[in-house]
Parts: structure tokens; C-alpha cells; sequence
């Protein structure tokens, strides 16, 4: 879908500060996977346990997803679980997975993993992510 080509375009309302998508690599009905910016890439210091940028742009992801599947926008709602694995690369990129569903009309249910370039290092996963329309 063309939004998977242009994310910050039509489904995302966030500016440079916060375009953390670099480049989505696939966008089909199981999912969205994409190379994102992680804190360090984005300019953004301090010393984070977990990556702010990475955590968003899954979220942002899902919101794409969603747009590309119905062309509803959506907001996230709740996240269930967050795990780790190990420290997240300072500066770079990282590959975010999405699979995702829609359970109801109104509702997005997805899980993301994080992983290196190279897909070989996980760093994190978030389980039980939910969003909702906005016409809901």
C-alpha cells in the first residue's frame, strides 16, 4: 500500500523530531517490518534502559499497519509486556517485526520484536499491544 511508501504522509501526524521510520521493508495483512532510528541516530541523549525512539516507532508502525489494512488512524491504548534482552545499540538502526491483527472493528492487537540489522541480535519484544480507532 502506497502509505507503507510514505508513512509520515497520511497515517502519521508526527514531525522530524519524532519521524523515527526509516524505510518499511514489507507492509502485508500479517504485518509491517521497518529499519528505525534508535535514540542515539535521532539526537536524542540521555541514558535509557530501553529505547524511546525504537519503543515509538513500534507504535507508529502499528498505527500504519492499521491505516494500510482500512485507512482508519488509530492510538495506542495499552502494551502488555515488555521484555529485554540485552542493551540497545547506541546510535543506528534497529528492525522492528510487527505481526498484527484486527480483532474487532475498532481494535488492533499486535506483538513487535526488535532485533539488529542483521536480524541476528533480539534486543526486546512487546507483547499484547492494543490500539483503537479514533472513530471509535
Amino acid at each position: 500500500p502506497a502509505v507503507c511508501d510514505a508513512p509520515y504522509v497520511d497515517a502519521l501526524f508526527h514531525g522530524r523530531a519524532f519521524a523515527v521510520i526509516r524505510e518499511v521493508l514489507t507492509c502485508d495483512a500479517s504485518g509491517i517490518t521497518a529499519r528505525l532510528a534508535t535514540a542515539g541516530s535521532m539526537g536524542w541523549s540521555g541514558a535509557w534502559q530501553l529505547d524511546p525512539a525504537a519503543l515509538d516507532g513500534a507504535l507508529q508502525l502499528l498505527r500504519v499497519w492499521g491505516f494500510a489494512q482500512d485507512g482508519k488512524p488509530s492510538l495506542p491504548t495499552g502494551i502488555g509486556a515488555c521484555e529485554q534482552w540485552g542493551a540497545w545499540p547506541v546510535s543506528g538502526d534497529v528492525i522492528c517485526h510487527i505481526s498484527a491483527t484486527r480483532e474487532q472493528a475498532s481494535r488492533l492487537k499486535a506483538t513487535a520484536l526488535f532485533t539488529d540489522v542483521t536480524g541476528t541480535t533480539v534486543f526486546a519484544r512487546l507483547t499484547d499491544i492494543v490500539m483503537h480507532t479514533q472513530d471509535s
